[in-house]
């Protein structure tokens, strides 16, 4: 019995599949070989861009490192209460005193590259504001004034370590040690009320306030009489008890 030939075409549609399937199999294996060339690259890209970040970050911080080394100094800022500090006598490091008698907070603004800028400090004691109250300044121009030096010499040296003194009570009364010419028109209760704004601005951004007010003031309000010579200016006491607070942060 003759078996049955297989038409031609069965063969051809055989061998077709067999194409099919070895081109399937190749467009397959092309594209997971271009899948893991795709992330290699990626990942080879992405390894590079953190190499290239870490090398950024490391000449960044040696700039830093490298800028930091010329702030040396420590400053005190301010008007007459610094002028008349005598540093040398109370402290054992060298602190550069840049306080005039009779300046304002403008007189400060004006003056900062001669009393700051030219120094590097890498610690800064600022207190100033007193002397605006007798030149016809309200509470919020000290304040806005007291901002705008903080925030220029942080602009310029930002690595400047800046802490923010309280304003000093003054003592007004009918005392005889107390000179009202001296005093003038200064009043507690705009001191305490700039202070109040002052600790709420160094708080907010990360400066140091220093609460001298309540270091210096009697029961009754005033500047205690044995720590002042006139009603405003410090006594030998008084600068020792300045002196015992600062000590913490400057040396």
């Amino acid at each position: 019995m003759n078996k049955k030939r297989q038409k031609p075409y069965k063969r051809e549609k055989a061998i077709d599949k067999d194409k099919y399937f070895i081109a399937f199999v190749i467009v397959l294996v092309l594209l997971i070989i271009n899948l893991f060339t795709l992330a290699y690259y990626k990942n080879k890209e992405k390894q590079e861009k953190i190499e290239y970040q870490k090398r950024q970050e490391e000449k960044l911080k040696a700039l830093e490192d490298k800028e930091k080394k010329k702030y040396t100094d420590i400053v005190f800022l301010g008007d007459s209460l610094t002028d008349y500090y005598d540093l040398d006598k109370y402290y054992d490091v060298k602190i550069v005193n840049s306080g005039e008698a009779g300046w304002t907070t403008d007189d400060i603004l004006n003056s900062l590259d001669e009393k700051v800028f030219q120094y590097y400090p890498k610690k800064l004691v600022l207190l100033v504001g007193t002397n605006d109250l007798i030149h016809d300044k309200d509470v919020n121009y000290v304040v806005k004034n007291i901002k705008k030096i903080v925030e220029e010499i942080k602009k310029e040296r930002p690595y400047t370590e800046i802490y923010v003194e309280s304003l000093y009570p003054v003592n007004n009364t009918e005392n005889e040690k107390i000179d009202k010419n001296m005093v003038k028109d200064r009043k507690n209760s705009d001191i305490k009320e700039i202070n109040k704004n002052l600790k709420e601005y160094c708080e907010k951004n990360k400066y140091t306030y220093i609460d001298m007010y309540d270091e210096l003031v009697d029961k009754d309000g005033n500047l205690k009489l044995e720590y002042t010579k006139e009603g405003l200016h410090m006594s030998d006491e008084g600068y020792k008890i300045i002196t015992q607070k600062l000590k913490k942060y400057v040396e």
